[in-house]
């Protein structure tokens, strides 16, 4: 056994999208591993027979290829996926013949395909493609552009003919964005889509369901927003979708299931209101509406029953922190024809991600993948839940790492590790957390002495709709002291040392970061990235001023008291931790101006401060930056918390 490198974590494959065949007999699914040398993420496709006891693999398209999104047609014959390949003009549609393994192309989109859906008959895939032509001739003649709060690109629907090759367009205009999880009717004569204004996050609260008639493409909308993610009953005459009852902070809701008519769009009825957490729709079939959601600190498959309003959990609690996986946005369930199988990515508190088989009957599992192999020489801690109660009452939960063998007289360090969202949480399904691939390297930290504390603190998914809304109005305040309050009870257990406390997050648990590192003096040592610090001037920056909005209750002009107090900024000058910052010089969610304002303010006054920029997003996408990220992290509190002196390291002070 040894311990873990942090390209260990980084190399890790990750499975997604598994797609299991009508028939149940094979199941295709993507994985997503580095290649170094051009430093990207490459994903491709496997499929997998599970004729015998021991799935057969096979690559789908040659190593090195890009390739995803693999949907089975109805009929079982074929497997559609797209491919990014090197002569394609973007991602383009490819169809494997499963009898014969020959592979050929399907379209030559322009501007590429990011989506698509068979047809019930096989005989036809709908595709949704991102068009920009207006700005591209706008460009020819002016140069480079963006224009505030607009957008110049609309998503629509095509269709492509599986055996003529011939492509027509179902969806234009500027009335709507197609956005994704389009899905045929069972007849095969519309497809269902929600449809943003434009394309641009500003609209999402406005999402209408709309219809396309494939026959005289004929569009209707037949619901009003916010809705999202609808699929069609089995008989074809309603559809459910997600629903934001109108009035609610749509941020900071768990929604509804809501149905209506497919003809005519009546007859909307809220249907499930008993399950308190925020489904996502999956698939309707002959026993009710699959959907997945959070359950404290893991996330299972659910099936609701319009009629009886019963709501079955269709995955287990074995193994220990067994969670299904965050399903593509795009991704309906995947089932066999009759439901009796779905496919999934999984994984639990002592198993990377793997892809999994149920039959919904008898609950049997079956775990079709084996990459959790690739882990065994490594010296790995598996986590555990833990709960604390708050000053004001509130019963808080986490997820706590500890090293091997600690002993009560043997004090060792602690790092908070903060999710973003802020309604995501903190899962104990994965013997290497999603933090481990790209920011921070929560194992070798632990294999270091040091202890984690992942929190869930007020406004994580998982704990119902009014544990969500209890960040509203002043967001960091009562989840700070969530956090402290944490600390404190690990702290009175005796082993954890008081003096070496770190603390880490990226996005909303980076701004969380900046707020308790700079509002306290609990911290030797901060790592924020991505962080909001300057809540005005993030209203003023993002591209999503209707959060920050939401969050405070109103703009800066109408509380700008509350703004301030919130704000990591403002109290730099009394700040003695020594804080990390990682962010992206082309963030248009947090843009990198909240990163200066707070390193440059820390120094003035004498803080200390290291301030690191990349070349991405909001978060890392290439395996070079995931290293580099991961690294800065590992020394920053090797440094803090054990006075380690790691190589290059600079500080500014």
């Amino acid at each position: 056994m040894r311990v873990p490198s942090i390209d260990d974590f980084i190399e890790i494959p990750i499975p997604s999208d598994a797609q299991l065949s009508p028939d149940g007999l094979s199941v295709a699914y993507a994985v997503t591993v580095p290649k170094w040398e051009t430093d990207e993420f490459i994903t491709s496709i496997w499929l997998a027979s599970l004729a015998s006891s021991t799935p057969e693999l096979r690559l789908l398209e040659p190593s090195g290829c890009k390739s995803w999104y693999p949907r089975w047609s109805p009929n079982g014959r074929y497997l559609a996926f797209l491919s990014d390949q090197p002569r394609n003009r973007g991602s383009q549609i490819y169809c494997l013949e499963i009898a014969s393994g020959r592979v050929k192309p399907l379209t030559n989109a322009p501007f590429g395909v990011v989506e698509l859906a068979w047809s019930p008959d096989s005989q036809q895939i709908a595709y949704r493609m991102l068009e920009n032509t207006r700005l591209r001739q706008e460009k020819t003649l002016y140069g480079p552009y963006e224009i505030a709060d607009h957008s110049h690109f609309y998503h629509h629907l095509w269709l492509v003919e599986l055996n003529s090759g011939q492509q027509n367009r179902l969806t234009e205009g500027t009335a709507f964005d197609v956005r994704e999880r389009f899905q045929w009717s069972p007849n095969g004569r519309k497809i269902a889509f929600h449809g943003w204004p434009a394309y641009h996050p500003k609209y999402s609260h406005e999402s209408s369901v709309y219809t396309v008639e494939l026959a005289t493409r004929c569009v209707r909308k037949v619901a009003n927003p916010p809705c999202e993610a609808v699929i069609w009953s089995p008989d074809g005459n309603q559809l459910a979708f997600n629903y934001c009852p109108p009035g609610e902070p749509w941020y900071f809701t768990n929604g509804k299931v809501a149905t209506i008519s497919a003809q005519d769009g009546g007859g909307l009825t809220i249907i499930g209101q008993s399950f308190d957490e925020n489904p996502e729709l999956l698939s309707w079939g002959k026993e009710g509406i699959y959907f997945h959601a959070l359950q404290g600190t893991s996330r299972y498959i659910f099936c609701l029953n319009p009629v009886s309003q019963e709501c079955k959990k269709l995955t287990c609690d074995t193994p220990p922190g067994f969670s299904v996986s965050m399903p593509q946005r795009n991704a309906h369930l995947s089932a066999t024809s009759d439901y009796s199988q779905i496919a999934f990515v999984a994984g639990d508190r002592t198993h990377v991600e793997e892809v999994y088989v149920l039959e919904t009957e008898t609950g049997h599992l079956r775990c079709v993948t084996n990459f959790s192999k690739q882990m065994q020489s490594l010296k790995l801690q598996p986590s555990q839940v833990i709960q604390w109660r708050t000053a004001d009452g509130v019963q808080v939960e986490g997820v706590l790492t500890k090293p091997a063998n600690v002993q009560p007289h043997e004090k060792c360090p602690l790092i908070v590790c903060l999710h973003g969202g802020p309604a995501f949480f903190a899962a104990l399904n994965q013997l290497i957390d999603k933090y481990d691939r790209g920011a921070y390297p929560i194992q070798l930290w632990v294999s270091g002495g040091s202890a984690v504390l992942q929190p869930n603190y007020r406004g994580s998914g998982g704990r119902g709709h009014v544990f969500r809304q209890l960040n509203l109005q002043k967001p960091g305040m009562g989840e700070i002291e969530d956090i402290l309050a944490g600390i404190d009870a690990l702290v009175e257990q005796g082993w954890v040392d008081a003096d070496r406390i770190g603390i880490c997050g990226w996005s909303y648990g980076g701004f969380l970061t900046a707020l308790a590192s700079t509002k306290t003096k609990r911290f030797a040592a901060a790592s924020c990235g991505g962080a909001i610090t300057d809540w005005s001037l993030q209203f003023s920056a993002t591209d999503v001023p209707e959060f920050v909005e939401q969050c405070m209750q109103g703009t800066p002009w109408e509380n700008p008291a509350k703004y301030f107090e919130c704000s990591p900024v403002n109290y730099a000058p009394e700040t003695k931790t020594a804080v990390l910052i990682q962010h992206s010089q082309n963030d248009v969610r947090v843009p990198v101006s909240n990163a200066l304002s707070l390193h440059r303010r820390l120094i003035r006054h004498g803080g200390v401060s290291r301030l690191i920029t990349y070349n991405m997003e909001h978060s890392p996408y290439r395996p070079k930056q995931c290293r580099h990220i991961m690294k800065e992290n590992l020394d920053w509190f090797n440094h803090w918390l054990h006075l380690e002196e790691p190589e290059l390291l600079d500080v500014e002070a």
